[in-house]
């Protein structure tokens, strides 16, 4: 049987595997995957969070890896962005090929470091 692949939305998954598998061998293994679909993070989105890293630095005078990463453990904790744990230690993934979704996380959680440090951001038209 060839893979068959569908985007579309949950009560429509729920009908359409139903259907397929009255019409599947009882005495076959099958696989099925389900996952969201992700759009990619923006330029304007990876502006948006790096800006306000950078601002934080600036006013705490703090790394920017240091911020970046405080940023990211905050989305991870507060916004279920995507983590690993590696020897019992959480790492936030890259945002290098986040969705839109994960993005827009690390932007909120920018938002509570800048609250945190006591550190105006500058909001623009991204």
């Amino acid at each position: 049987m060839e893979p068959i692949r569908i985007v579309t939305n949950k009560a429509s998954i729920l009908n359409y595997v139903g259907h397929v598998a009255m019409q599947l061998d009882s005495g076959i293994a099958y696989e099925v995957i389900i996952q969201e679909t992700r759009k990619e993070r923006t330029l304007d989105q990876n502006t948006h969070f790096h800006s306000h890293i950078q601002t934080i630095v600036r006013e705490t005078g703090n790394s920017f890896d240091q911020m970046k990463m405080q940023a990211l453990l905050l989305a991870c904790k507060h916004y279920n962005y995507p983590y690993v744990y590696v020897d019992g230690i959480l790492y936030p993934l890259s945002t290098r090929n986040r969705s839109t979704r994960e993005m827009a996380s690390a932007i909120e959680a920018s938002h509570m470091l800048a609250m945190e440090a006591e550190v105006f951001l500058e909001e623009k038209e991204w």
